[in-house]
């Protein structure tokens, strides 16, 4: 964690964002255009007005690759399933929210995301760095801002304080956090979204025990962002159903490369520690 509060995980993933972006279209999997302005330090934002220039990107994606092996192709096609995740929930459900948002802009890129209400729960300093660096846009949309310690204080009082009605079908997306919660802050997020209407449903990433020991929780550590809690695979749908949960699909690096990079033809490096799975609170 920064000194002003704002994630440093979350940069690292919008870095990766913007230099995706910055592909030629054919050959990139998605493209998030305000990436690159939402980058913490204006050093970094300098240096990203250059990745259009293939050897500006090469550079920086082996630079990532040296300190952490396979984490780039993990946060790009980790991205383009929860892009796709998240489209599904703006045409099936009447409101989404995303937890621990980061400086995930998918509330202004996406088609479909000006009709739908979409509540934005974080920290107080990313919610405010990320409204101050796109205000047009994010005027623009129906962006509601949710801000909470997922520690110390009740999902469901921060989100009803911003107007989330929890008797209406919600999606809920909620990527790269729930590694660096206690393991009671995510039962509790199970335990609040479990709550809601049926038909909801929730789309997230977790870190399997393994990556416990990889250069990445290692790096995450050092940055002061810590890694607490994981999932084994083989128990994730028990522990879900613990909470009223469905488990529909839980997908891991074997599959995420053979969807999105080999179609088009790529061969990133992509980590093995972490899968993303979405459950569906089922009619009762």
């Amino acid at each position: 964690m920064s000194d002003q509060g704002r994630s440093r995980t979350a940069q690292s993933v919008a870095v990766a964002r913007a230099l995706e972006s910055a592909r030629p279209e054919a050959g990139r999997l998605f493209e998030d255009p305000y990436a690159a302005t939402l980058l913490f330090s204006l050093p970094t934002r300098i240096i990203a007005r250059t990745f259009p220039f293939p050897p500006v990107r090469a550079a920086v994606a082996a630079f990532y690759e040296r300190a952490f092996p396979g984490v780039m192709g993990g946060l790009l096609t980790r991205t383009r399933f929860l892009d796709e995740a998240f489209r599904s929930g703006l045409t099936s459900t009447e409101q989404c929210v995303i937890l621990g948002v980061g400086l995930d802009c998918r509330a202004i890129r996406l088609e479909g995301s000006a009709e739908v209400p979409v509540f934005e729960v974080d920290r107080p300093a990313n919610l405010s760095w990320k409204r101050s660096r796109l205000p047009s846009a994010r005027s623009e949309r129906r962006i509601v801002e949710a801000p909470i310690d997922f520690e110390h204080e009740s999902l469901a009082l921060a989100l009803g304080r911003a107007g989330f009605d929890p008797g209406r079908p919600a999606f809920f997306l909620w990527e790269g956090v729930s590694q660096y919660l206690s393991a009671e802050a995510v039962d509790a997020t199970l335990s609040f979204v479990a709550s809601c209407a049926a038909g909801s449903r929730l789309a997230f990433s977790y870190i399997v025990p393994a990556g416990l020991a990889s250069e990445s929780a290692i790096g995450a550590a050092k940055a002061g962002e810590p890694w607490l809690t994981t999932f084994a695979p083989a128990d994730l749908a028990r522990h879900v159903a613990g909470f009223g949960l469905a488990l529909l699909e839980d997908v891991g690096h074997e599959e995420l490369r053979t969807r999105y990079l080999t179609p088009l033809g790529r061969r990133d490096s992509h980590w093995e520690v972490e899968r993303i799975a979405i459950a569906e609170i089922p009619e009762r």
